[in-house]
């Protein structure tokens, strides 16, 4: 390069430099408003979603446990469903202030394992009144894996139900 384009070329860049150092500094200043104006919305959308998040796993967490100990009615403790309880033991501890600033927190798990506990309720009060798809044999719960399941094809026919039941009925004696 010449002396001419080398010069040129660095007059250039500095010109860029300067405008790009302008325009990064008026974006950071932007962004730093919006940021300080704005703080307690986004603050409080993140502390709302943080919230579900508990609940949600609170109410997984839960369920989830209750199934594993207990089959498909789920654990009863002293005659209470365990997601009730632990439901209750959270919202103790949350009211009492035992969890400290974490209060919050441990309620919303009390909540979603309360709220698991309700949506299988509500669930298994459906199927009760819920009418059979079309095809499904007469005195079959069509909604419970195991004998008499129809949610895939070659479901046991009444025939073969009364064969397992002479088969079991044969071990068992």
């Amino acid at each position: 390069m010449s002396n001419d384009s080398q010069r040129i070329h660095r007059v250039f860049r500095g010109v860029q430099t300067r405008e790009f150092r302008a325009m990064s500094q008026y974006a950071g200043r932007l962004l730093a408003s919006y940021r300080n104006r704005h703080r307690g919305r986004l603050e409080n959308g993140i502390g709302k979603a943080k919230t579900v998040g508990e609940v949600a796993l609170g109410s997984y967490a839960g369920s989830r446990l209750s199934a594993h100990l207990g089959g498909p009615d789920g654990k009863k403790i002293a005659g209470v469903p365990l997601e009730v309880a632990v439901g209750v033991g959270c919202a103790a501890l949350a009211m009492s202030g035992a969890a400290g600033r974490y209060s919050e927190d441990v309620l919303a798990l009390g909540l979603g394992s309360v709220s698991g506990y309700t949506a299988r309720l509500g669930f298994t009060a459906g199927l009760k009144t819920a009418r059979p798809p079309a095809g499904v044999v007469a005195g079959y719960d069509p909604y419970r894996v195991g004998p008499g399941y129809v949610g895939y094809v070659g479901a046991p026919t009444p025939e073969d139900m009364a064969e397992a039941e002479a088969v079991l009925d044969a071990l068992a004696a």
